[in-house]
């Protein structure tokens, strides 16, 4: 009952002329009292339970939005994670094959001492003894392109094969191509016709020297170029 219910109860109780006690009127008022505290409380609950049933669904949004962004941020840092590891295996293959490459070129210009002293020996009057001096010449400088630049060309290819097919680029994989297939490219270039006429040696293109030279100048470039695009693929410097 409300307390405009009771009111008019009373009014009705006054208007018949009916005489009411003091107590009935106090009575009459703690009633209308404690209804009014009532409505007030169970009001006052209804809203806090609105706004606790709301709370809880925010906290389960909430807490359902942080299991997504927790499960994004996961594969964030397992795809970083695995293409930090690619690049320090890539790093790694890139300087396993420069140092090689580093060693090809040195024994190379070890080398190419010798056949550099070549032409000197044309001064040689007697002609056996100029013919021995540049035979020795040139059989100590393929005693170290058929030892030591074929060793460790060969331990390349071996690298090349075992790791860099696949993780090594198209660019870097025709680079290393060059080199390996640097005999074959300079025969063709010999039989060309124009090769024989602008050869970048001194000494007949399809002579055993030259064969020597050329074999220095591919591994010269191979190393330049891999040097180059190891930095661009690890982007070093960029």
């Amino acid at each position: 009952m409300t307390e405009s219910q009771i009111l008019e109860i009373l009014q009705r109780f006054v208007g018949s002329e009916i005489e009411l006690s003091f107590w009935t009127y106090l009575l009459t008022g703690f009633v209308a009292l404690v209804s009014s505290i009532l409505g007030v409380f169970v009001a006052t609950y209804a809203k806090a339970k609105a706004l606790t049933s709301t709370l809880d669904e925010t906290l389960r949004q909430v807490k359902a939005q942080e299991e997504v962004v927790g499960d994004i941020k996961a594969d964030i840092e397992k795809e970083l994670w695995v293409d930090q590891q690619r690049w320090e295996f890539r790093k790694g293959l890139f300087l396993e094959m420069i140092e090689l490459l580093y060693k090809v070129r040195h024994q190379c210009l070890l080398a190419e001492k010798y056949l550099d002293q070549i032409p000197s020996q044309q001064s040689i009057e007697d002609d056996e003894d100029r013919e021995n001096a540049v035979d020795h010449l040139t059989a100590e400088a393929g005693k170290i392109f058929n030892g030591s630049v074929r060793e460790l060309t060969e331990e390349l290819k071996i690298l090349v094969n075992l790791k860099g097919v696949l993780f090594l680029s198209d660019n870097v994989m025709n680079v290393l191509s060059q080199f390996f297939k640097a005999e074959e490219i300079r025969v063709k270039k010999v039989y060309s016709g124009a090769a024989r006429n602008a050869s970048i040696y001194d000494s007949d293109p399809d002579s055993y020297e030259a064969y020597l030279y050329h074999k220095s100048h591919a591994a010269e470039l191979a190393y330049r170029e891999l040097v180059k695009s190891a930095r661009l693929d690890l982007r070093i410097n960029n």
